[in-house]
């Protein structure tokens, strides 16, 4: 028994140790500044478990620094600017505490020529780094007529909502000529597809917009842009965070619990199911710190790559069921990324099929669009557990 909490504690120390700011959360918005000049605003949410603390006196402290570097489209660097921090904590924060560290309000001016930004966020006290980069949507300002100078999220915390919450925005013109316009909102996912699209009529200054769509959890870009005379005068940009809710989302809750239930045993996925509702989180974080020291989940994935897997079903495989009800999302979850597809779409004497290969497992999975619907069944799941 004294061996096996040793061996806890030192894998959670190497956990600690080694993890090197994956985690980290950015959220960016690009507004117009004073002086009609894009300027770039970020908030950095960073996790206490990808921090390294130190004893200091009577305190537990992390030194913190990122540099941010603004680059031209090949990537040459234009200017950089550094911010560097500190925090403190009377205890030693766990790796599985939900302390964040935040950096909020970062804004800076966006130079001429910019297309990207690198961020490097670096320990201080150790020489772990991870570095960031973004593609930057940067609006033009038009010299005449009206435009769009920056728009407001007026409910979600720091950009953050759960999956089924109204987005409150409120817009705020600069007007120059007595003409009427519109807006068209965007939000596009991290893959640059767009999920949802809507025009609304401009009646003043500032108007007020309500934005519903059920989205995944996962980071968005809110895009809005500004027509008049059926062009786009110029848009904004803002990032936003999707969370999944224990406590607001039902369906969401059931639905997460069913995918979870390719991979997790039954006594464990009953625990899960029966938890009131003031106590689900509780569960679900107990669930997952388990799983690192006496695997529950039979394939042993972390909560990161399940997330990723089942966020992945739903947006790529989604048809007339949600994407992880699919035999493709089934097998993505249990399985996750296939080492090779193999399609074949328009073979002469066969319906349209594919074969995922996972070499390491030794297994293939042969899915057939049997309707031609577009709905691919999976064909031979029990021939290869044999």
């Amino acid at each position: 028994m004294k061996n096996k909490i040793l061996f806890f504690i030192l894998f959670l120390s190497s956990l600690h140790l080694f993890s090197s700011f994956e985690d980290a959360i950015i959220i960016s918005e690009i507004n117009v500044d004073s002086i009609d000049k894009p300027s770039l605003s970020l908030n950095i949410d960073i996790p206490s478990k990808d921090i390294i603390f130190l004893k200091d006196s009577s305190k537990f402290t992390s030194k913190i620094g990122i540099t941010f570097t603004f680059l031209k489209d090949n990537d040459n660097p234009i200017v950089t600017r550094n911010v560097d921090t500190s925090f403190s904590f009377d205890t030693f924060p766990s790796s599985f505490d939900t302390v964040v560290l935040k950096f909020r309000n970062l804004n800076f001016e966006v130079p001429e020529q910019a297309n990207k930004i690198s961020i490097n966020i670096f320990d201080k006290q150790t020489d772990r780094s991870k570095s960031f980069v973004f593609k930057l949507d940067i609006p033009k300002v038009p010299k005449t007529g009206n435009y769009l100078k920056s728009f407001s999220i007026f409910n979600g915390k720091d950009g953050t909502f759960f999956a089924r919450d109204t987005i409150k925005i409120e817009t705020n013109l600069v007007k120059r000529e007595e003409k009427k316009g519109s807006f068209n909102v965007l939000i596009v996912d991290q893959t640059e597809r767009i999920v949802y699209k809507n025009k609304f009529p401009s009646f003043g200054i500032n108007d007020t917009l309500l934005i519903f769509k059920e989205l995944y959890g996962g980071k968005y870009k809110l895009k809005v842009e500004y027509i008049e005379d059926n062009k786009i005068t110029n848009f904004l940009t803002k990032d936003i965070l999707i969370k999944f809710s224990f406590m607001n989302s039902e369906s969401e809750f059931q639905d997460i619990l069913n995918a979870l239930s390719y991979i997790a045993k039954w006594d464990e996925l009953d625990r899960l199911k029966k938890a009131p509702k003031e106590k689900r989180e509780e569960e679900w974080n107990r669930f997952w710190i388990k799983q690192i020291s006496e695997p529950v989940i039979t394939t042993n994935i972390s909560y990161s790559e399940f997330m990723e897997r089942y966020n992945y079903s739903n947006k790529n495989f989604s048809g007339y069921k949600k994407g992880y009800r699919t035999d493709f999302g089934k097998i993505y979850i249990m399985y996750g990324k296939p080492d090779e597809i193999e399609r074949h779409p328009f073979d002469k004497d066969s319906k349209p099929y594919e074969i995922w290969y996972y070499y390491s497992n030794n297994i293939h999975f042969i899915f057939v669009d049997v309707n031609g619907y577009g709905e691919y069944v999976l064909q031979n799941y029990l021939e290869q557990l044999r």
